[in-house]
Parts: structure tokens; C-alpha cells; sequence
């Protein structure tokens, strides 16, 4: 089985938007900051993306990755706009 950098990158990116979707949620709950949960929602959006990745290339689904990425960025894009103009 060969590696390849575009899976430890898609894993560094599943464990990292684990790692802050945890973070994110614990601000919420502590601060109550609107901007915490829309980060948190875009974190897991990240991690939805490292997932669809690897269970693609696992189970060979045969999805366009390019068109669903694309899509999800527009979202996370949209996102973070909010979660700046929240914290504003």
C-alpha cells in the first residue's frame, strides 16, 4: 500500500477540524460567543470535506471531489464572513 501526501494531508485535516470543532464548542458553551458556533460549523464542514476524501478514495464512490469541494468552500467562505461580522 503506498501513502501518498494528499491522504496525511487529508488525515491532518480530519484531526485538525476534530481538534478545533472541540475547541469551538467548548467557547460556545463557556462565552456564549455567536462566532464560536459558526466556527464550529465551519470546522466541521472542514472535516466533512477530509472524510468525503478518504471514503471516496477507499470505497471508490466514483463522486466529482472537485465540483463537491468547491461547493463546500463557497460555504465555508460565506461562513467565516459571518463569523467575522459577528464578532465585529
Amino acid at each position: 500500500m503506498v501513502i501518498f501526501p494528499s491522504d496525511i494531508l487529508a488525515g491532518i485535516i480530519i484531526m485538525t477540524a476534530i481538534i478545533l470543532s472541540i475547541v469551538a464548542l467548548l467557547a460556545y458553551r463557556r462565552y456564549g460567543l455567536k462566532a464560536a458556533l459558526v466556527s464550529l460549523f465551519i470546522f466541521l464542514i472542514f472535516l466533512l470535506k477530509g472524510l468525503l476524501y478518504e471514503l471516496n478514495l477507499y470505497f471508490s464512490w466514483g463522486l466529482d471531489i472537485l465540483l463537491i469541494f468547491l461547493a463546500l468552500d463557497v460555504v465555508i467562505l460565506i461562513s467565516l464572513y459571518f463569523a467575522l461580522a459577528l464578532r465585529g
